[in-house]
């Protein structure tokens, strides 16, 4: 969300007590990196009333399916977390073994078309097509012949597929019986015209096989070059399956996957879905999109948006394809003007004794005194806010791309600090991997952004804990910078897995940092080194990372990190935080094309992909909550901005030229947010951040496409974009800093709000096993131990999907994470001050210079090793 200042929460703050003399820098004990894990999501098979027959034409890129629940579980080769962290859904309670290296790509022999129902079936679970028959498909349907079809490709056919489909379906199927070879004739001695006869025949018959072997080519070879030569990504497991994309499709097309024979369901406009949870709704897209349901293959991503918007099996060409996409704010960080309900429930108790100030602190602090509790009443938001159906209707809406924001106690929070941390840790993760699944299923995009880290990267709501920064700055902006890299780190782990790189492309580090810029582009130097030495470089090998402007505006970027791998600016032009007193909407409808096209659109070539991560129709600083739960407004007569049901035509219109004139402002850009919660009355009342709202009521284009053109409908100019260079999209030269470029160091020399003092701060140390999230797990009720306490009782758990899909894509990298070190009190980490304390302090440690000698591209390494041989003590 934007930039919202709100008073200081209540917190208590710690004196700063003296820290362990003996404490080694991260570079002494790998201190910067890690890993752990378990498990936590489950589902039910997907289902579909279809019964199937052969398909005749594919034209539709087979897709890949979905992940897993499970959360977090201890990597092998690191010290035992398991008795610490004891996470829902690891097999058997037990940690993932490693994969030897990078996942193969052979192993994922399902990369079929798009499919309503991306889980496979739980194992024990009766076969798909006993309990779920398939509906019959017109004979031009995209996907091939059926399991009984003798094969004409490189791929055999699933074992048991065919006979157990027989053997189900009996004489039901039997017109689908495969060709049978004719019999011989028998060899005679007729007359003239017989033989003569019998010579057509064979020149019949044999025209007859070259044709049915030309329509087989037809068929087979499209499918195999374009869908299952191109995603070789999808499990090749055969288990059960999660709910995560879930439930079943009436109507549809049946596909079947030539290199098994399972058959999965392409959905296309007019079907009816029916969840996991049984509700249903009907998919509506008349942009030739479709979906899938792939009981077979969870990582099937064969799903296209729109017919415009490549499948997530197909290249995304940047100097070609627009994101046109929304976030999910609100969802999984809570803010009040999006949620306000969420928030009002305590406000107005009379029971609460938590002041409520608009951050997720204060709110978890609330709920943890609700009768319902922390984790009842935090999921009921998670399960109601976001569901399936809003997913589903992206496509249909000309969207092709989501940003995720989500919170670092997704990962894990900590306890046993000076005030523990009040967030409802790991459960978050469930829900943003339920929405990557349902990404996959219906074709969209994910950025995951990493929308609030330890200590607080700025003073707003959004940051977990608004008021004070902590991170990057004070005396904990060190410590807790260390904690955040160990996070993105984790987090790149797991979206650079093949299952899942498809699906999530881009990864915001670090949403909306406000500190000064030397001290951040240094920290986005080093957060460069450390993720792709976890990624390798070059396209292909983990998402572009995205990096905040700090609200300066593209040209301040310009040529900043030339020559790295595939890291995009992501800029968050808003009108509203500074129009002042702006009742009307007239004169801002130009004024993006002019103040912020031209340098956008030179952005794109002067420093590479730049995105508006977030922009809405707030061109004044109306709506409820907008400016935090105070709720105070610089503009006059908000309330007829505020109720958008008195809102008439000439009021829809310009949202509508407002609107289109931002979508051809921004080369790529994501509506902050896609809905708007209801308010204690039952009412949205900051319309003018929903998309949805406006989608529904026309101040929102049905097509995005239109906006096209619109500056220049209205008069402006807002220049073009040149192609990108080859090494901005991860081509030749990515991960090859140019010359010319400023050397950064890590540790920093000095930090906002301190004094200088040679980077003499407190310092965390690397001294556990690396925290790794799960994937989605085939049975996630069959936990009936764990050790720890929330998971067992929370009925996550099960054995995982696919061995090779553990969370960690990098085997090599096996460094800790760090921890405080033992025997040494810390400042207050989100309340640190600026007072580094005496006896904490030491010798700086040697720092390594990263920049201006460039970073070669190279293999996945493992973290660097020390630099220097000094100690630093904290």
């Amino acid at each position: 969300m934007a930039y919202q200042q709100h008073s200081s929460r209540p917190g208590s703050y710690a004196m700063p007590v003296p820290l362990h003399p003996d404490a080694h820098t991260p570079f002494e004990s790998s201190a910067y990196l890690a890993d752990p894990r378990s498990s936590f999501i489950g589902g039910q098979p997907v289902s579909a009333s279809h019964t199937p027959t052969p398909l005749l034409a594919a034209s539709i890129p087979l897709p890949p399916g979905s992940p897993s629940n499970a959360p977090y579980s201890i990597r092998s080769g690191t010290p035992n977390m398991q008795q610490q962290y004891q996470y829902p859904g690891s097999p058997s309670n037990a940690p993932y073994s490693s994969r030897s290296g990078t996942p193969s790509m052979q192993q994922y022999t399902h990369p079929g078309s798009p499919n309503n129902g991306p889980y496979p079936l739980r194992a024990g679970t009766p076969n798909m097509q006993q309990q779920y028959p398939y509906p019959s498909s017109p004979s031009n349907g995209p996907y091939p012949l059926r399991a009984s079809t003798p094969s004409n490709g490189p791929y055999p056919l699933h074992a048991d597929t065919a006979n157990a489909h027989m053997q189900q379906h009996g004489s039901q199927h039997a017109h689908e019986m495969p060709y049978m070879a004719p019999a011989a004739y028998t060899p005679s001695t007729g007359t003239p015209y017989l033989r003569a006869q019998k010579r057509r025949r064979r020149w019949c018959f044999a025209f007859t096989l070259l044709a049915l072997a030309i329509i087989v080519v037809a068929v087979v070879v499209p499918i195999y070059f374009l869908v299952i030569k191109k995603d070789n990504s999808g499990s090749s497991s055969s288990g059960g399956g999660p709910n995560t994309g879930g439930g079943s499709v009436d109507g549809g097309d049946t596909a079947q996957d030539p290199t098994t024979g399972s058959q999965f369901i392409v959905g296309r406009d007019g079907d009816t879905v029916t969840t996991s949870a049984g509700a249903k709704f009907v998919y509506a897209n008349s942009f030739n999109g479709y979906f899938v349901v792939d009981s077979k293959n969870p990582y099937n991503s064969g799903a296209r948006a729109q017919d415009w918007s490549p499948a997530l099996n197909e290249t995304w060409d940047w100097n070609v394809h627009k994101i046109r996409g929304v976030n999910f704010g609100g969802w999984l960080v809570p803010e009040p003007f999006i949620v306000p309900g969420l928030y009002q429930k305590y406000m107005n108790s009379s029971t609460n004794t938590v002041q409520i100030s608009g951050d997720e602190w204060s709110l978890s602090q609330a709920m943890a005194q609700d009768p319902q509790g922390l984790a009842a009443a935090m999921e009921d938001h998670y399960k109601t806010f976001i569901t399936e159906e809003d997913v589903a209707q992206l496509p249909g809406a000309g969207l092709n791309f989501i940003r995720l924001p989500i919170g670092f106690w997704a990962i894990e929070t900590w306890t046993d600090v000076e005030e523990a941390e009040p967030f409802l840790a790991h459960v978050s993760w469930k829900y943003a991997l339920q929405a990557i699944e349902w990404c996959r299923k219906y074709g969209i995009r994910v950025n995951l952004d990493l929308h609030a880290v330890p200590g607080a990267q700025n003073p707003w709501n959004h940051s977990g804990k608004g008021g004070n920064i902590n991170f990057l700055s004070g005396a904990m902006g060190y410590a807790n910078a260390q904690r955040g890299l160990d996070y993105m780190r984790t987090i790149i782990e797991f979206i650079s897995q093949p299952e899942y790189s498809n699906v999530v492309v881009m990864f915001g580090i670090v949403n909306e940092p406000d500190v000064d810029i030397p001290t951040l582009q240094n920290f986005y130097r080093h957060a460069h080194d450390v993720l792709r030495s976890v990624t390798g470089f070059g396209a292909g090998k983990g998402p572009f990372l995205s990096i905040h402007d700090r609200f300066q505006g593209p040209a301040v970027w310009f040529g900043f990190m030339s020559g790295a791998d595939r890291v995009a600016l992501d800029q968050h032009p808003y009108f509203a935080f500074g129009a002042g007193n702006a009742p009307e909407i007239e004169p801002f409808i130009a004024r993006s094309c002019e103040e912020w096209g031209p340098d956008f659109m030179q952005s794109q070539t002067a420093f590479g992909v730049t995105t508006a991560g977030e922009w809405s129709l707030g061109f004044n600083d109306c709506g409820l909550y907008i400016n935090g739960v105070r709720d105070t407004h610089v503009t006059q007569g908000c309330a007829a901005w505020d109720t958008w049901e008195e809102y008439d035509d000439t009021k829809k219109t310009q949202l509508l030229n407002f609107a289109s004139a931002q979508m051809d402002t921004f080369a790529h850009w994501f509506f902050w947010t896609w809905k708007i919660g209801e308010d204690w009355t039952g009412h949205v009342r900051c319309p003018l951040w929903s998309y949805k709202l406006g989608l529904d009521n026309g101040w929102i284009p049905r097509d995005p496409r239109t906006a096209e053109g619109a500056c220049q409908r209205a008069g402006s100019e807002r220049g073009t974009a040149a192609p990108h260079s080859a090494w901005q999209t991860g081509g030749a030269g990515a991960g090859t800093f140019l010359a010319g470029q400023p050397s950064a160091v890590w540790p920093p020399a000095s930090l906002p709000g301190l004094e200088p003092t040679s980077g003499l701060w407190p310092t965390y140390t690397a001294a556990r096993a690396a925290v790794t999230l799960p994937p989605i797990a085939n049975n996630p009720k069959s936990v009936t131990t764990n050790d720890n306490p929330y998971y067992a009782t929370a009925g996550f758990g099960g054995q995982a999907l696919s061995s090779s899909v553990d969370g960690w894509a990098n085997n090599k990298d096996t460094a800790q994470m760090v921890t405080r070190v033992s025997g040494c009190a810390y400042p207050d980490t989100y309340e640190g001050g600026t007072t580094i304390p005496a006896a904490c302090a030491g010798a700086a440690k040697a720092r390594r210079t990263v920049g201006a000698e460039g970073v070669a591209a190279k293999e996945p390494i493992v973290t660097p090793p020390p630099v220097s041989a000094g100690k630093r003590t904290v």
